[in-house]
């Protein structure tokens, strides 16, 4: 993680028991145990807001970390970023753009008992496609109309999974002679055409859900929002990325969308080629997710 580490201290209580004994002059003693208030336990933290778009070299925003509950005894922060060439954060939890364009993460954390953290997504700068994403992939979208909830596409990191480099491969869906009849081409679509896959009757494996279940940790963030990508976002990281020479790609892909009962649409990452191929047999795939 990043050097800029910053600590906050609100208050602190300690649970303490003392045992006081008093011998008097003719050897008699008592004892007296004496203890502080209870102390109370962090059982969350929260960070808001969860997403900041600024400016190069702006002078400051503010993130808000609440400890949960409100009153616990040790309310000391631990504030980082992951890239403070990208921006900064200080110990009240202001944080200050850079002058490199990049995403940081920024990361909250309670020193008390098991170091519970949330974290906020810092975006700096513009022309972001190639540079590195939360979760260590690569961004390759950008919706810069503001037609979906979010503002960008990562592509998971080379080498994601066990399957090395490429990654693994898999069968569209074990379910070959029924359509799905709900997916969608479209930029945005990935994450719905993913859940209706996994969702048909009949369903045991897919690229679907291998791209769904898989999960990874970065800076102590936990990514599990990963879905397979419909045709129209595969056709982007081909574009943005496997054209610029970025993201280790190679092989044929499975996108999210399908062109018939027993056809489901795939990108060859070597030429571009856009297919149509049957959904029995296995191909590489590649989890997107949208910050």
């Amino acid at each position: 993680m990043g050097k800029n580490l910053h600590f906050k201290t609100i208050g602190f209580v300690a649970m303490c028991a003392a045992l006081i004994i008093t011998v008097s002059c003719d050897g008699m003693f008592t004892a007296e145990i004496t203890q502080s208030a209870e102390s109370i336990g962090v059982s969350g933290i929260s960070v808001y807001p969860k997403q900041l778009e600024m400016a190069l070299g702006e002078s400051s925003n503010q993130l808000d970390a609440r400890i949960v509950p409100a009153n616990a005894s040790n309310q000391l922060i631990i504030w980082e970023s992951s890239d403070p060439s990208v921006a900064t954060v200080d110990a009240n939890g202001v944080v200050t753009a850079g002058y490199a364009s990049g995403v940081a993460v920024v990361v909250a954390s309670s020193a008390d008992g098991e170091h519970l953290l949330d974290s906020a997504v810092l975006v700096v700068g513009e022309d972001l496609i190639g540079k590195q994403g939360p979760a260590g992939g690569l961004i390759f979208y950008e919706d810069v109309d503001d037609n979906h909830p979010w503002r960008f596409l990562e592509a998971a990191p080379a080498g994601w999974h066990d399957g090395g480099q490429q990654g693994p491969s898999s069968v569209w869906s074990n379910v070959t002679n029924a359509s799905v009849g709900t997916t969608s081409a479209s930029i945005g679509a990935g994450l719905a055409n993913t859940l209706a896959i996994i969702a048909q009757e009949g369903h045991e494996e897919s690229a679907a859900n291998t791209a769904a279940v898989f999960s990874l940790e970065r800076y102590g963030v936990i990514y599990a929002d990963w879905f397979l990508p419909s045709r129209g976002e595969l056709a982007e990281m081909y574009t943005n990325l496997r054209v610029q020479g970025l993201g280790g790609f190679e092989q044929t892909r499975w996108a999210s969308s399908e062109t018939s009962g027993n056809l489901a649409h795939a990108q060859q990452f070597g030429n571009g080629t856009l297919r149509s191929d049957p959904k029995g047999i296995d191909r590489r795939l590649r989890p997107i997710r949208a910050f």
